[in-house]
Order: C-alpha cells, then structure tokens, then sequence
C-alpha cells in the first residue's frame, strides 16, 4: 500500500484506516495493546518493519512489540540502565517525537520522518544505525492522550520513502485511536518492569521462609509454579485466538473494500453505457 498512497481514493482510505482502529479493539495490558497497534500499521502503511515504544512518566522506553527488526538496533533504542532517560531520547532521532519540552507542559508532539538515511552524512550515527539494521526510511508518529506523550509507533521500509499528504492525514487520524487503546496509568507503561521490583520482595520473603521451614517453602512453590504454568498456558491460548481474529476482521474489511471498489467501477460503467 505505501507505494501507492496517491492512487487510493478517500472511500478506500477511510475504509482502511477503519478497519485498522478495528484491530484496536479489545486490547487490556499494554503488551496486547502494543501488538495491535504494530500490526495495524503494518496493515496501513504497507511497512515491512514495524516497533512500538512506551515512555513513561519519568523518561523511560520500552519495547514491547517490534516486527522485522533486529535485536541489535531495538536494544539501542530501548532506556540503558545507568543513563538519564532524557537525555537518551535526545540521542535518539527516532524517539524525538517522545520528547518533553522544557517545564514538561502539555503540547502537540510532532512525527519525525526520514525519506533516505543515506542522503544523511557518511558519519551521521543514524545512518551507521539504518545501515546496520538494512533500513533506508522511517516514520516516527508519537502516541499521545490529553496531551501527555504516552509513547510512539515507528515503521520502516528498505528503500526511499515520502510520506505524502494522504499518508499524514490517515496516520494523523490514527494514532489518537491507537494512543486510546493503551490501558491508562502510569503502571502500565513501566510494565516491562514493574513486575520485578514487585516480585523483589516476595523473593526476599521466600528465602527467609525457605531457612524457617523448607518443606513448607517447597510445596508452595510446587503449587505456586503449577498455577503459574496454567496462566501462561491459557494467556497463550487468548492471544492466539485474539489474533485469529484481528487477522479476519482485517480479512473482512479488505473484502468489504474492494468489493465497494467494485462495486462502484460497476456504477461508472453503468453510467457511461448510458
């Protein structure tokens, strides 16, 4: 589709971009969010390669979600430990449009494109980055709700891109929808690793258990790791069955728009036969 943006009238547009907020539906963690978002871009832009990035509160950014990107170059986005989170997303251009002005006020964040890393100079980090990573042009889109920057869906591709006017309209009306479909609460965006300093303590606790009375430790913990497989077990199953269906709810809303296509080129020939 990307390669086609200037060819494809509005009723087309909109049905595609109605379709994509379709997939939005029935996210209820941040991950499965993520995932959503993801693969709806990947459904509109035509992109190959696609991530989503979560900011939090303080800075931070996660990766929940990415599609086709190595691990090398998602990493080097992704908040190091050790290292002021704010001052990592001004080394980040891909991660600009998640910035915070100075005061932290509200405002309107503004996507980041680049059509050709290799217009850039030979030393420019980025292009090393894009070069390493096989990627040629990218599009930064931040998400934001009551004008607080909540994080940003990001898509490449492997040659020269323009994003042209009905590209920006249609990915302007999106990602709104795409920032509503994250769970709110600031929890929810350091989930990645809220559950850690959450479980700290209860390791803690089962080691001081565990010098009081082994026995007693080991069958909570047999019971403990039972439950624990059964939730992984049937989370997997969920989300199996959540992507059947974002994939044919997808399927259907590209059938119900090239039938409308027909549909209409039936019309005009109806009428010039007249």
């Amino acid at each position: 589709m990307a390669a086609t943006w200037s060819s494809i009238d509005d009723a087309e547009r909109c049905a595609n971009l109605a379709a994509a907020e379709e997939m939005l539906t029935g996210a209820t963690t941040a991950a499965s969010a993520a995932e959503a978002i993801g693969r709806a871009v990947l459904m509109l832009t035509g992109a190959p390669r696609a991530a989503v990035f979560f900011r939090s509160s303080k800075g931070t950014v996660t990766c929940p979600w990415s599609h086709n990107l190595p691990e090398a170059y998602v990493g080097n986005l992704v908040t190091p430990d050790g290292i002021n989170p704010w001052v990592h997303l001004m080394r980040c251009p891909e991660l600009r449009c998640m910035d915070m002005p100075k005061g932290g006020r509200a405002y309107s964040p503004k996507p980041w494109f680049l059509a050709d890393a290799r217009e850039l100079p030979f030393s420019n980090p980025i292009r090393h980055r894009f070069e390493r990573a096989g990627l040629r042009s990218i599009c930064a889109w931040p998400l934001s709700r009551a004008g607080r920057v909540i994080g940003a869906v990001v898509y490449y591709f492997d040659a020269p891109h323009v994003c042209l006017a009905p590209e920006e309209e249609t990915m302007s009306s999106f990602a709104p929808q795409a920032a509503a479909a994250v769970p709110a609460g600031p929890a929810t965006l350091d989930a990645p690793r809220g559950p850690l300093r959450k479980v700290r303590p209860s390791v803690d606790a089962g080691r001081a258990g565990f010098e009081q009375g082994p026995i007693v430790l080991n069958g909570a913990q047999a019971a403990l790791s039972l439950t624990q497989s059964k939730l992984r077990e049937e989370r997997d199953r969920l989300a199996t069955l959540e992507r059947d269906l974002q994939a044919e709810r997808a399927r259907l809303a590209a059938e119900r728009a090239a039938l409308e296509a027909e549909h209409r080129r039936l019309a005009d020939l109806t009428t010039r036969s007249r």
